[in-house]
């Protein structure tokens, strides 16, 4: 057998260097942002990882619904790795939630009233196998949730339920509650809106957030309102005092006016 000659040897040697070089400096880089992403993982408590993990999994089923017919339901798959000896392990960061997680967190949304959820999906050789795709009925809140994870504010799920609020016994009739609502809804951010409340007086377990604002403000309303508490009357007054405030509108005195 001949030897190879010089050039053929060169030129083997070129492509060697131009197809293993590039993919070494890849890898280097994908290990360094790898590592980089498990620090800052680490430093995430358990709920801010758990709302990564939700705004996460939302994205993914915002991009599902936009590519589904309208009317239909939104088939989601679980998104996984190809299976290797390497995959699957608990403690390194793949950049998505593992299969698992993500099944707890849509089952966590049906919870909180912002889908429903059929499985499908299953492996059939398996029947005490996990569901790996679900056909997703989305509700009117998953825009709601959606916008404000959008924003960067998560959801607080409340501790406490709210008792049914008897209307008839509101000092102030339901239907101007809920233009003064609508007007204080419009005058911040909803995390400053709770703040605002708050520090009016009203328990946090009052306000209904995420909600839509008005709603949130006219509920605690509602809900002082029609308590035959003097307190909550007290709170009342101050939180549409409050509202009306010049500071709440920038300082801008002649808007505050308008308003009145």
């Amino acid at each position: 057998m001949s030897r190879p000659s010089l050039e053929w040897l060169a030129f083997f040697f070129v492509l060697i260097k131009l197809e293993k070089y590039p993919k070494i400096r890849e890898n280097r880089v994908k290990v360094k942002l790898n590592k980089k992403v498990m620090k800052n993982v680490m430093n995430l408590t358990p709920e801010e990882k758990f709302n990564q993990d939700v705004w996460w999994i939302l994205q993914e089923i915002k991009k599902e619904q936009l590519a589904t017919p309208k009317g239909e339901k939104v088939y989601f798959s679980l998104r996984v790795l190809p299976k290797t000896s390497s995959i699957g392990r608990k403690d390194v960061d793949y950049g998505f939630p593992q299969a698992d997680t993500q099944r707890k967190i849509l089952h966590k949304l049906k919870e909180w009233k912002v889908l429903d959820l059929q499985p499908t999906g299953m492996y059939f050789d398996d029947p005490f196998s996990e569901p790996m795709a679900y056909l997703l009925t989305i509700l009117k809140k998953f825009d709601e949730l959606y916008r404000l994870y959008e924003s960067g504010e998560f959801y607080l799920e409340n501790q406490k339920a709210t008792t049914e609020i008897d209307s008839s016994q509101s000092i102030i009739k339901p239907k101007s509650l809920e233009l003064i609502a609508k007007e204080i809804g419009d005058l911040d951010s909803g995390s400053n809106l709770v703040e605002f409340l708050t520090n009016c007086g009203v328990k946090r377990e009052l306000i209904e957030y995420p909600n839509t604002k008005w709603r949130m403000i006219f509920s605690v309303l509602l809900t002082l309102a029609s308590s035959k508490n003097k307190e909550d009357k007290r709170i009342l007054f101050k939180i549409i005092e409050g509202a009306y405030h010049p500071l709440m509108y920038g300082g801008l005195l002649r808007i505050c006016l308008t308003k009145s």
